[in-house]
């Protein structure tokens, strides 16, 4: 069983549209979380915690909350469908505000 997978999603940026889009975990339980090419700040969330654990790491929370899922869909798997959705309308919305 796949503990990890880490997926992006590419768009022309040659023309300067679309964004890049970055999953840090099984695609079917996370969200793919934008980065613009016009952006000149990355949240602080994505450059902490590379090799060693690390509490203020997206990559680590995603990773937890993925073995815990794993291994007791029955426990948190609501919650973490939940979770995801609750996260993708709160993207879609922040996108919405900020695309002009």
């Amino acid at each position: 069983m796949l503990t990890l997978l880490k997926s992006h999603t590419y768009c022309n940026l040659k023309l300067r549209i679309g964004f890049t889009g970055l999953s840090l975990g099984i695609t079917c339980q996370n969200v793919y979380v934008p980065f613009y090419p016009q952006g000149s700040v990355v949240p602080s969330f994505y450059r902490h915690g590379k090799d060693k654990y690390a509490s203020n790491s997206a990559y680590w929370i995603y990773k937890e909350a993925q073995v815990l899922v794993d291994r007791s869909w029955k426990d948190y798997g609501l919650q973490l469908y939940q979770a995801r959705n609750a996260t993708q309308q709160k993207l879609s919305q922040m996108r919405a505000e900020y695309d002009v």
